[in-house]
Formats: structure tokens, C-alpha cells, sequence
């Protein structure tokens, strides 16, 4: 389905949506009587959920749809029919009869973005009016100039679209001048990443295989997040890592957006990554960085199992760290040795059936 919308839909209404602890009444008229609902199915007894309570109400402030906590301590047999065996369990319902796993990050943004693909068609039809900001509706968004009488790649890019919908933010654009505006040939498919600053476009006829290999191409971001899930890649792939520590949304973003240059001119040889400096600060120390000075940046050789830390009095931008690089390419720089081998510390988590990191319920049973 293609769908027409406005720019009021990409504004952050001033009446968001509000958490909530609900009872078993109360949930499933809220299920009813609303489109699509995100619940979690958590407990405020337990600890280990205190920062996902936090985020889970920063998405709830800037999303129009309700997104609802039951407190499971209160209404133990309203999670036992739903089945949570772990907090906390993120479901999405559209009305009484159909809900999904959210399997995504415990994070704000990818809630919201989440959420944000929930509530779109599978294909929205962009215009002069709305473009602007449907390009920054999510962190990835991926949009086709097409002419509105080709048909077959107008099925093509919506057939994609409707398979990988979960996945990305599809847009098509039929008036010729948005293109042109954009410096854009039509057809063409970009792939707009607003949090990096980073687009790519695949320019003239493309068919559904030739689509998938150019989006799985551009749509990662240059840089990832680094998490225990994930570490074995890195290092496994034989090559330098980059980690830049972060302790906050803010410095996540712009350190992202700028070093996204310098992890595209780099990347054959060095991997990047972001990294929880609250979460992770045992691996800053162990790699030389002193503590509680973040954002702070360190390079990995998993080679020689060095390390090359940043100057932490420094500001980071993309001239210095592309210096640093250089520098230790070429031997200028003294490395020190990494103080602990083991890039994570291990047994602090348990992890659900969905892989995240959860407290099982089993062991509250008795306590209820």
C-alpha cells in the first residue's frame, strides 16, 4: 500500500503518550480501544530494569501511541497469560487478538524508531511538502525517485518495501523535481542516514536482487555499537578496533556523525565502534583510558593486543583521530598493552530467549 502523508504526521505531538501501570481491566481495554499499543511486561522489585523504566519513558515522551508497563509483582497472572518468562517483555498489540516480540535494543531511539515503522505503511508517497521530513522521520530512511508511470519499479521497490517493512523507512517520490533538486538521476534509490550525516544513492534501473545487495551495502551504520552480544565479531574479523566511549545520547550522535568520514575512508583496515562508557568503563580502564573522563576515544590492535589511547584532554573531531591513525600506522606513537584480556566480564547477565539481556522470572516465583 502506498500512502499519502502530511508533514503534521512527522511532528512530535505536545500530547504524548503517558506510561503507565495497569491493571489486567484496565490493559485490555487500553488494547481495544487503541490501534497498536506497546506494552512491557516488567517489575519495579527487580533492579536490573531501573535504566530500561527510564528509557522506555523517554520513548513514551515523544510517541503519540500508548506505550503502557505492567508491573507484574501486582498483576502476576495478567504476565503468566502472556506468557513473560523474563523481564522485561515488550510486546506490541493490535487490538486483543494479535501482538509481536520486540526483540530490538532497550534504548529510547530504538523504541521510538521501532514504534515509528510500526505506525507507517510499507511505502509512504512523498512530495514537495513532506520530503524534508520524511527524510528525517528515523535514522535510516530509503527513498525512490521514480517516474510515476514506471511501473515495474514502482511494484519492485514497494514488493521490497512490504517484505522488509520491520526493518527500514520506505518513501517513493514520482515528481521529477525533487530529484533534480537532489542532484538525482531518475530512477534512483538513496538511502538517507540523518544521525550520521551519510547518504548514499544507487542511481538508473535496478531489480529486487540488485536492491537488496545495494541497501545491504548501505543501510549499516560505518559505525556500530559495540555490546557483549557483538564482541566476538570484532575480533574475529582480525583487524583494529576503534571504540569510542560514550556516556551519553548526545555525544553518541555527534561523535557518530563526525567520524562517520573518517570510519568510511578507514574501514578496510580498521573497524569502529561506539561503546556505553557507564556499562563498559571496566574496558576503558583496561585499555589505558583514565576513568570518568568521557567521551574518549582508544584503538585496539587485537593483533599485538595494544592499545593507543587518545589524548582524554583532547577534543575528538575527525582531524584528530584521522592524526592518531596515521601516527600509529606509521610508528610515531608508543603503544601499552591492554591490562585484561577478557573484553567483557563474564556471569553479570542472564539472557532471555529473545538474547537480551533480561532477570528470568523463575526466580521471583516464589517471592510472588
Amino acid at each position: 500500500m502506498i500512502f499519502i502523508i502530511g508533514i503534521l504526521w512527522f511532528s512530535i505531538s505536545v500530547l504524548c503518550s503517558t506510561v503507565e501501570n495497569l491493571s489486567s481491566n484496565d490493559f485490555q481495554r487500553m488494547i481495544r480501544e487503541n490501534e497498536v499499543v506497546l506494552a512491557a511486561f516488567t517489575s519495579k522489585t527487580v533492579k536490573l530494569t531501573d535504566s530500561f523504566h527510564n528509557e522506555f519513558e523517554q520513548a513514551a515522551r515523544v510517541l503519540t501511541s500508548p506505550l503502557v508497563m505492567i508491573d507484574c509483582a501486582q498483576e502476576f497472572n495478567l504476565c503468566r497469560e502472556y506468557d513473560v518468562n523474563a523481564y522485561p517483555a515488550v510486546r506490541l498489540f493490535r487490538g486483543s487478538n494479535e501482538s509481536n516480540t520486540y526483540r530490538g535494543p532497550r534504548k529510547a531511539p530504538a523504541i521510538v524508531s521501532y514504534m515509528i515503522k510500526e505506525q507507517l505503511p510499507s511505502v509512504t508517497h512523498v512530495d514537495e511538502d513532506s520530503i524534508a521530513e520524511f527524510r528525517e522521520i528515523d535514522g535510516v530512511v530509503i527513498v525512490a525517485y521514480l517516474d510515476p508511470e514506471d511501473a515495474e519499479l514502482i511494484d519492485t521497490f514497494s514488493t521490497y518495501a512490504r517484505e522488509h517493512h520491520d526493518d527500514f523507512v520506505f518513501g517513493i517520490a514520482t515528481e521529477a523535481q525533487l530529484a533534480k533538486v537532489d542532484g538525482l538521476p531518475v530512477p534512483s534509490v538513496t538511502v538517507f542516514k540523518i544521525r550520521e550525516g551519510d547518504n548514499t544513492a544507487l542511481n538508473g534501473r535496478f531489480d529486487q536482487d540488485s536492491l537488496g545487495k545495494f541497501l545491504a551495502m548501505a543501510t549499516p551504520s560505518v559505525i556500530g555499537e559495540i555490546t557483549k552480544r557483538n564482541i566476538d565479531t570484532y575480533m574475529s574479523a582480525g583487524k583494529p578496533i576503534a571504540y569510542i566511549f560514550v556516556n551519553s545520547e548526545d555525544d553518541k550522535v555527534d561523535l557518530r556523525r563526525e567520524l562517520t568520514p573518517v570510519a568510511k575512508k578507514y574501514g578496510q583496515y580498521m573497524a569502529f565502534g561506539l561503546i556505553d562508557a557507564a556499562e563498559y568503563s571496566h574496558m576503558a580502564t583496561n585499555m589505558d583510558l583514565r576513568p570518568g573522563i568521557f567521551p574518549a576515544f582508544v584503538i585496539h590492535d587485537v593483533r599485538t593486543n595494544d592499545v593507543f589511547p587518545f589524548d582524554q584532554r583532547k577534543m575528538i573531531t575527525a582531524a584528530a583521530i584521522e592524526g592518531l591513525i596515521m601516527d600509529m600506522a606509521q610508528g610515531k606513537i608508543k603503544a601499552g598493552p591492554v591490562a585484561d584480556d577478557r573484553p567483557f566480564e563474564e556471569g553479570l547477565f542472564e539472557v532471555d530467549e529473545d538474547g537480551l539481556d533480561e532477570t528470568n522470572l523463575a526466580q521471583k516465583h516464589d517471592e510472588l
